[in-house]
C-alpha cells in the first residue's frame, strides 16, 4: 500500500454516508406532480427529469431523487457538474422502494442521457435505480443509439441497479450514383478530291484527311489522298488506354468513285475498344464508428476510332487527288464511380469516453439491433461512342475522273461504366463500449441482453454483437466463500482474514478496505465504499449480518484505519 492512505474518523465518514456525497437538499421529481410551483421539494416536486436537470444546473451539488413512474423525456444532457440521480422512490412517502416503484425513463433522443464533465476531472457521476430506454436512430442516418453516454473527464462514475436499453442503430446512408461519362465527338469528313494539273486543268492543294473526333481518347485523323498514280495514305490510329482503332489502308489509284467497297483494297478505320469498367470502392471496415466506404474507380475511356484511308489519285484527262479519309470517332468518356455507402449506427447500453474509476454494479445492459450498412452508389454509364467521319467524294466537275474517294473513319469505343461504391459496415450491438484508456470495474451481478449486429452492404464488414468492447475490464468480485453457489453477505463471514477473496493466495488483493482492488488504499476506496453503500450492495455488509446499517460503516473504518499489507 502507498503513502496516500490516511486515517479517517467515524464522524467524517458518517457525514458522507448519511446520504449522497452531494450533501445538499435533494431535488425531488414525480411523474404525478401537479404543482402549484414545481419547486423541486417533496411537497411540490418537479414533473420531469428534463426540468430537474435544468434546475440542477443553477442549483449545483444537489442530488436528484426521482419517484417511480414513467417519464417520457426529450433531450437529456448534463454538462460540467457532478451529478447523482436516484430512482425508485415512493411518490407519496418518498421512501425508497425501487422494486415496487421502478423509475422508467423513455428518451425521445437516440442518446438517452448525454453526460459530460467538460474536461473537469474533479467531478463525479452516479446513477442508481433507473431504467433508461433510448429512442431508435433514424433510418439512413448512420447514427447510434445508447442509453447513457458519459465523457470528458469524470474521475468517478458509478452505474448501479440500472437497466440501460439502447435503441436500434440507424441504417447507413446509401452512396450516390456516379454520373455518366460524356459522349465522344464524331470524326470529321475528309477533304474532297480535286484536279491538280497543268494546261486547261485546274489546280488545288492536297486535301486533308478528316480530323479525329475528340473524346475520352481522340479518334485518329483520316489519311491524305494520293495524286495521279499514287495511292492514298493510311489513316492514323485512334488513341486510347482502351485500344484505339487502327487507321484504314489508303486506296489504290485509278479506281473511280468507290467508297467502302472491299474490291477497292482501301479500308475504313477500325473501331476503338470499349473502356473497362472501374473497380469497386474500398469497403467500410469499422463497425464501431461512423465511416464511409470508398468511391468506385472511374471507368476507362473508350478508345478512339481509326482514321479512314485516303483515296488514290486519278490520271484521266487531268491528274487529280483522291478524297481524304474520314476522321475516327472520339471514344466515350468513362463513367464516374459511385460514392461509398456509410456504416450502420450501433446500439449500446452505455458508451464511455475519457473517464476514470468506472464501476457498473448490479445492472442490466440491453441492446437492440445495429443498423445495416448502406449500399455503395452504382457507377455511372460510360459515354456513347463518336461516329467516324464519312467517306468523301471526288470533287471535280464536268468529267468522270478515276480518282478514288477516301474511306470512312472508325467508331470510337464506348466509355467503361464507373465502379460501384464500397459497401458500408454493419453497425455494432455492444453492451458497454469503453472508449477510455482506463479499465472499468463490473460486478458479477451485472448482466447483458444483446441484440443482433447490423448486416453489411456488399463487400462491407459485418457488425459485431459483444458484451464489452474497448479498453481493459476489471471485476468487482464478491467470492462465494462458502461454496453454496450463492454470493451473499454470508460469504463475507466465511472469508478468512488472510484470504478475503478465497483464491488460496493471501496477498494485497485480500485487503477488505481496498474496495476497488487496485492494491492501493486511498480516498478512491472511500468513494467506492460510499457508492456501494448508497446502492445497498451486498459487498459492503462488513458485519456479515445481512443488514446495511451504521455498524457496517464502523466495520469498514476499522479495516481502513488498520491499513493493508
Amino acid at each position: 500500500m502507498n503513502s496516500r492512505h490516511r486515517i479517517i474518523t467515524g464522524a467524517a465518514l458518517l457525514a458522507l454516508v448519511s446520504g449522497s456525497v452531494l450533501a445538499n437538499e435533494p431535488i425531488y421529481v414525480s411523474a404525478t406532480a401537479s404543482g402549484p410551483s414545481f419547486a423541486g421539494t417533496q411537497e411540490d416536486p418537479l414533473s420531469s427529469l428534463v426540468a430537474a436537470l435544468a434546475f440542477a444546473s443553477s442549483n449545483p451539488d444537489r442530488p436528484i431523487y426521482i419517484a417511480g413512474g414513467v417519464y417520457n423525456e426529450g433531450f437529456l444532457s448534463i454538462n460540467g457538474s457532478s451529478m447523482e440521480i436516484y430512482g425508485g422512490f415512493d411518490p407519496v412517502t418518498w421512501d425508497r422502494t425501487p422494486d415496487l416503484t421502478p423509475t422508467e425513463v423513455n428518451a425521445s433522443w437516440p442518446n438517452g442521457i448525454e453526460v459530460s464533465a467538460n474536461g473537469d476531472s474533479s467531478l463525479h457521476f452516479l446513477i442508481d435505480g433507473m431504467n433508461i430506454t433510448a429512442a431508435d436512430a433514424a433510418p439512413g442516418s448512420s447514427e447510434s443509439s445508447a442509453a447513457l453516454v458519459i465523457a470528458n473527464g469524470y474521475s468517478s462514475v458509478v452505474i448501479s441497479n440500472c437497466t440501460l436499453v439502447g435503441g436500434n442503430g440507424g441504417s447507413g446512408a446509401v452512396g450516390i450514383n456516379g454520373t455518366a461519362g460524356a459522349r465522344g465527338n464524331n470524326g470529321g469528313s475528309g477533304g474532297r478530291g480535286c484536279e491538280d494539273s497543268t494546261g486547261l486543268c485546274s489546280t488545288c492543294a492536297r486535301p486533308n484527311g478528316g480530323l479525329g473526333g475528340s473524346g475520352g481518347n481522340n479518334g485518329g485523323q483520316g489519311g491524305r489522298p494520293g495524286k495521279g498514280t499514287a495511292h492514298g495514305n493510311t489513316g492514323a490510329a485512334g488513341g486510347g488506354g482502351a485500344l484505339g482503332g487502327s487507321g484504314g489502308i489508303g486506296t489504290p489509284d485509278q479506281l473511280g468513285n468507290v467508297c467502302g467497297l472491299g474490291s477497292s483494297f482501301g479500308r475504313d478505320g477500325f473501331d476503338g475498344a470499349t473502356g473497362a469498367m472501374g473497380s469497386p470502392g474500398i469497403a467500410s471496415t469499422n463497425p464501431y464508428a461512423l465511416s464511409t466506404a470508398g468511391t468506385g474507380v472511374r471507368g476507362q475511356h473508350g478508345g478512339g476510332g481509326g482514321g479512314g484511308g485516303g483515296g488514290g489519285g486519278g490520271v484521266t484527262g487531268c491528274d487529280s487527288y483522291g478524297g481524304g479519309g474520314g476522321g475516327g470517332g472520339g471514344g466515350g468518356w468513362g463513367g464516374f464511380g459511385g460514392s461509398g455507402g456509410k456504416s450502420g449506427g450501433g446500439s449500446y447500453g452505455v458508451i464511455l469516453f475519457s473517464v476514470s474509476d468506472v464501476q457498473i454494479l448490479n445492472s442490466t445492459l440491453v441492446t437492440s439491433s445495429g443498423g445495416n450498412g448502406g449500399a455503395g452508389g452504382i457507377g455511372g454509364a460510360g459515354g456513347i461512342r463518336g461516329a467516324g467521319g464519312s467517306c468523301s467524294s471526288y470533287g471535280g466537275s464536268g468529267e468522270q475522273d478515276d480518282a478514288t474517294n477516301g474511306q470512312r473513319g472508325g467508331y470510337g469505343g464506348r466509355g467503361g461504366q464507373g465502379g460501384q461504391g464500397g459497401g458500408g459496415a454493419g453497425g455494432a450491438s455492444v453492451g458497454i463500449y469503453n472508449g477510455t484508456q482506463n479499465p472499468i470495474m463490473i460486478d458479477e451481478a451485472t448482466t447483458f441482453q444483446l441484440g443482433p449486429a447490423g448486416a453489411p452492404a456488399t463487400n462491407g464488414q459485418a457488425g459485431l454483437s459483444v458484451e464489452i468492447e474497448g479498453a481493459s475490464i476489471g471485476a468487482i468480485v464478491q467470492p462465494d466463500c462458502n461454496g453454496n453457489g450463492i454470493i451473499d453477505s454470508v460469504d463475507i463471514a466465511n472469508a478468512t482474514a488472510e484470504d478475503i477473496n478465497c483464491n488460496g493466495i493471501p496477498d494485497s488483493c485480500d485487503c477488505m478496505a481496498d474496495i476497488n482492488m487496485d492494491g492501493e488504499l486511498d480516498v478512491f476506496d472511500v468513494f467506492a465504499f460510499l457508492d456501494l453503500y448508497n446502492a445497498q450492495s451486498p459487498t459492503v455488509d462488513f458485519t456479515g449480518d445481512g443488514v446495511f446499517d451504521i455498524f457496517d460503516v464502523f466495520a469498514y473504518l476499522d479495516f481502513y484505519n488498520a491499513g493493508c499489507p
